[in-house]
């Protein structure tokens, strides 16, 4: 079986573990998932992702990174937009 080349983890909800006002720590268990058994670990402080991976499975399971992570908005949505002009 082969996975679409942006893998699998995008299409299934993941689970907030913990929150509080300035990270969110977000976990995807696909112990059960086919072709590949994983569990992943979103870690999203600060404009900053951190992505751990588990191979829970017995054969060797192909990895790459892709971030680019959306985030519902509505009226209530506090935002900034940052800027860091070059140089």
């Amino acid at each position: 079986m082969k996975l679409p080349i942006h893998g699998d983890g995008w299409q299934y909800a993941w689970q907030v573990a913990e929150s509080d006002r300035e990270n969110v720590r977000m976990t995807l268990d696909r112990r059960d998932g086919k072709p590949y058994a994983y569990r992943a670990t979103q870690t999203c402080p600060t404009l900053v992702i951190a992505l751990e991976i588990e191979n829970t499975g017995r054969e060797a399971m192909p990895f790459g990174l892709g971030v680019h992570p959306f985030f519902v908005r509505d009226a209530d949505t506090d935002y900034y937009v940052l800027y860091t002009p070059p140089g």
